[in-house]
């Protein structure tokens, strides 16, 4: 789980997701797991927004 979230996130920071990041986060979560998406799209921002940050330092 944790590596198909990251990768979501990784796209994000890269700029190379062809759909919205929530989407995405959600859609990735979907092909591994059965139980609901338990991250708010402010929460999935906030993670891609992080790592933008610590990727300019």
């Amino acid at each position: 789980m944790a590596e198909v979230l990251s990768g979501v996130l990784h796209g994000a920071v890269e700029g190379s997701l062809t759909v919205p990041l929530y989407a995405q986060a959600r859609e990735a979560w979907g092909t591994v797991e059965e139980r609901p998406f338990p991250y708010t799209e402010v929460t999935v921002a906030a993670a891609a927004e992080n790592l933008r940050e610590l990727a300019d330092v």
